[in-house]
């Protein structure tokens, strides 16, 4: 013997006084702050405000390779056009993370080894953004991957005992 659900209609009514004034701005349509600075082409934006002429722009070395032990060599970077600085992990003073909330420590730049390509292994500082993407790539950087593995998959990061240490 199979039954049949049928759900019963539910009614009922709820009454309360609404008072506009009492319940401003809910119950009114208001402008945008900035709507008529926008639409007339008047608002200005970061962008539009002039840079002062001393601004210096920066570019990352990145690594090329996922794990592998490096040294790093930034004389032809530091040589380049419009250059005015390049830093390495150990030009950073005090702790080199750059940590997020409860992510665990994250290394700002690499010191020694890399864990992952595209890495941050320094960071190059320049008169503009071209002279700093180009000296970006004068960034000298030796890989040695002997004895290294890269852990793509569970069963690599269980074998390898590799493990986020985030706390709760």
């Amino acid at each position: 013997l199979q039954q049949r659900y049928v759900p019963v209609e539910s009614y009922g009514t709820q009454d309360f006084v609404f008072d506009e004034n009492e319940h401003a701005p809910v119950s009114h349509a208001l402008p945008k702050l900035g709507a008529v600075d926008q639409a007339t082409g008047e608002a200005r934006y970061a962008d539009d405000m002039p840079l002062p002429s001393d601004t210096v722009y920066c570019a990352w070395a990145t690594s090329k390779k996922g794990v592998a032990k490096i040294t790093i060599d930034k004389t032809k970077a530091l040589a380049a056009n419009g250059v005015v600085a390049v830093f390495l992990a150990a030009d950073i003073p005090g702790a080199n993370h750059c940590s997020g909330f409860g992510l665990g420590v994250e290394i700002f730049l690499a010191d020694g080894e890399v864990s992952w390509a595209g890495q941050p292994l320094a960071l190059v500082v320049a008169d503009t953004p071209a002279h700093a993407q180009e000296a970006a790539k004068l960034v000298d950087v030796s890989y040695d991957t002997d004895g290294m593995k890269p852990v793509v998959t569970i069963e690599d990061g269980i074998s390898a005992n590799s493990y986020h240490d985030i706390s709760p």
